[in-house]
């Protein structure tokens, strides 16, 4: 049996990473990484990441402004086909 083309059409997304703003990107990193039992991936001083257990990724970089409004928050996504 085909699939018709309404079924043939859906697409699925997958969240791979999200990043956040930070003014101290490394601390946050380590405090998250520590709370989901992993490590800090990298850390520059500028930009720093961990792991989660599920495989993404979770970026925070340094901004030198203070914090806006409304948190700013990047998900980077894979679209499968």
């Amino acid at each position: 049996m085909r699939p018709s083309r309404q079924q043939s059409c859906r697409r699925t997304t997958i969240i791979r990473n999200v990043s956040f703003d930070a003014a101290d990107p490394g601390a946050l990193a380590r405090w998250w990484a520590q709370v989901f039992d992993s490590g800090v991936a990298f850390d520059d001083g500028d930009d720093a990441a961990f792991d989660l257990p599920s495989g993404q990724t979770v970026y925070f970089q340094r901004v030198p402004e203070g914090k806006a409004d409304e948190p700013r928050t990047d998900p980077g996504s894979t679209r499968r086909l």
